[in-house]
């Protein structure tokens, strides 16, 4: 989407193949057509005046013409404009330069030299600065001819001559004023235009990318919900059926522990999936409230590794603390509730993803903040989904999350506890080899 709304803003600020195509139709047929005044105005030289229109300028027209079918050609079209636009100039200047006093075409010509400037100021609309340099230009230009080819100051004041030029100059120096004033009132309604087209663009980019925001977010919800219906039900089924067969009347008692084991299993796992989408709900509607006390960040890791230490061993793993935590007690102001809960969150994890070898709880002091990590030796996130496991409802759709089971809320929750402590949290991980996953939160008090 978002370059088919970049190749949109190129062709929109492009100089239109239409409009150029249509500008040169209407160049070539004036140029032209006033090749026919040639044998009129200039009936001993016209065949000189028909080699640069016909032979020159026009051919190159044409040509320009048919490279406007070809996209490469549109980062130069300034340029050529510019050059044709010059080359035409050069050609009624020489076709003045090439007349003598009393000819027609040394009266009249210098008519042209306007309409290449209006050809250039209204038709193709040149910057400012080009057509400042195609109007000045042009009556340097005729002024050079004039007063060197023509010769034209020799001849006494009040004669014919001397009156068509400071005529001709008086024309010509008008309508290029006219012609600045006109590109400078275009070029700066170009820029007001494009500014406001621009804006619109942004804005239009911002709702496209806020509305595949909002469908991929009403998509991750609605597999969010179809995946905790799912996991609603396991445990509830478990609880129900279990219960079911101690009230069987045929019901052997000598299982009754592992049955209530099982049921006591199953109730937890719901009551942490009914837990985590409170804390979830209560996160986004910003009911969330830190409540800070000093707490020893030793005795809490301590007190959750030797809580997860029975679940690990089940499979075949050891949980253990990192070796390089400090020694000395460390205190510090913080919520440790929530502190937990991340560290609970992270732990948990390791454990359902970590087949064999071992998981780490470690601590330490970095500047102002205290930074906490987890390490196992697990399956391995790939590096694609090292920041989309921390969206919400993200994790739902992974293969991990249906083949591991879980509601995919843990992570997310433990980003938005951490981003609440005022600290950050990120990953390491490769896939196949583990993971790492760390966070800080500020160090408000520490004492040994």
């Amino acid at each position: 989407m978002r370059n088919q709304i970049r190749k949109f803003i190129a062709s929109e600020i492009s100089f239109s193949p239409r409009t150029l195509r249509l500008g040169l139709i209407l160049g070539l047929i004036i140029y032209g057509a006033f090749g026919y005044l040639d044998l009129y105005m200039m009936p001993s030289n016209y065949k000189a005046t028909w080699i640069i229109r016909y032979a020159v300028v026009i051919p190159l027209v044409i040509a320009t013409f048919f490279l406007s079918y070809y996209k490469s050609i549109y980062r130069y079209n300034k340029i050529i404009l510019f050059l044709l636009l010059s080359m035409g100039q050069i050609g009624i200047i020489v076709m003045i330069g090439i007349s003598i006093p009393g000819d027609p075409a040394f009266y009249t010509y210098y008519a042209g030299l306007i309409l290449i400037m209006l050809w250039a100021t209204f038709v193709f609309m040149l910057n400012f600065i080009t057509t400042v340099y195609i109007a000045v230009s042009t009556v340097v230009l005729y002024n050079l001819t004039a007063i060197f080819q023509q010769n034209l100051l020799s001849y006494p004041s009040g004669s014919n001559e001397s009156s068509f030029l400071m005529n001709n100059n008086f024309f010509l120096i008008s309508a290029a004023g006219l012609v600045i004033i006109g590109a400078y009132q275009l070029n700066r309604q170009e820029k007001e235009i494009k500014k406001v087209h621009d804006e619109l663009l942004k804005e239009k980019i911002q709702l496209e990318l806020a509305k595949e925001k909002a469908e991929e977010s009403d998509r991750l919800k609605s597999a969010f919900l179809a995946n905790m219906s799912h996991e609603l039900r396991t445990p509830l089924n478990s609880i129900i059926g279990f219960s079911d067969l101690i009230l069987d009347p045929d019901f052997d008692f000598g299982q009754h522990l592992d049955f209530a084991r099982l049921i006591n299993g199953s109730g937890c796992n719901l009551l942490a999936i009914i837990t985590d989408i409170m804390d979830i709900s209560k996160i986004e509607a910003g009911q969330v409230q830190v409540k800070k006390r000093i707490f020893s960040v030793g005795q809490l890791v301590a007190s959750i590794q030797k809580e997860y230490s029975f679940k690990a061993v089940e499979k075949g793993i050891v949980l253990r603390l990192d070796a390089l935590n400090p020694v000395e007690d460390v205190c510090i102001e913080s919520d440790e509730t929530k502190t937990r809960q991340i560290l609970v969150n992270f732990v948990g994890n390791a454990i359902k993803f970590t087949q064999k070898g071992s998981i780490e709880i470690g601590f330490k002091t970095t500047g102002d903040y205290l930074q906490f990590q987890v390490k196992d030796t697990g399956i391995g996130i790939p590096t694609e989904f090292h920041e989309k496991i921390f969206e919400r409802f993200r994790q739902v759709e992974s293969a991990h999350t249906r083949k591991y089971g879980g509601n995919g809320l843990g992570l997310p929750i433990s980003k938005s506890l951490v981003e609440l402590l005022g600290g950050k949290i990120w990953l390491e991980s490769e896939q196949g080899k583990g993971s790492t996953f760390y966070f800080t939160i500020p160090k408000i008090k520490s004492t040994p």
